[in-house]
């Protein structure tokens, strides 16, 4: 936990230690965060980063190329936020299944939080991408896939 809070706080410019954060945060930041990755996994990085980092524009975006996938979702999806995430409001969830529906997806947002074989082509070298797979991993050695 404390790797990938240094890491947020580097791309934050910030340096709050993880025994100085409060409980919850009166902060609100206006940057819209993207979360890329399985919905469980996702869900306590949602949390941490509406509730101690004050973010409040995040959604949740879930890979889904085959229907029999986005039906699952579709049921599973909001079991496990009514379960994880208590009265905290739910993000937006959106399915895509193809490149021109991530990149759509991807533009609207400054950050995105997940596995960084999605960023395609460079396409989105505007954006802070923030890998979850490894973030031991230097990130800004990866090629982007043409």
């Amino acid at each position: 936990m404390k790797l990938w809070l240094n890491k947020i706080n580097g791309y934050m410019n910030s340096n709050k230690a993880l025994a100085e954060v409060p409980d919850k945060t009166s902060l609100r930041r206006e940057e819209k965060v993207l979360l890329l990755g399985d919905p469980v996994l996702t869900l306590g990085i949602y949390r941490f980063l509406r509730e101690m980092l004050g973010f409040h524009q995040i959604e949740l975006a879930l890979y889904a190329p085959f229907h029999s996938l986005r039906e699952w979702y579709n049921q599973a999806v909001p079991l496990i936020m009514a379960n994880g995430l208590g009265d905290c409001q739910r993000p937006e969830i959106h399915l895509f299944s193809d490149r021109e529906q991530w990149l759509e997806l991807a533009s609207g947002c400054d950050i995105i939080i997940g596995d960084s074989t999605f960023n395609i082509s460079g396409a989105l070298s505007d954006k802070i991408w923030i890998n979850i797979t490894d973030l031991n991993f230097p990130t800004t050695k990866i090629k982007p896939i043409p």
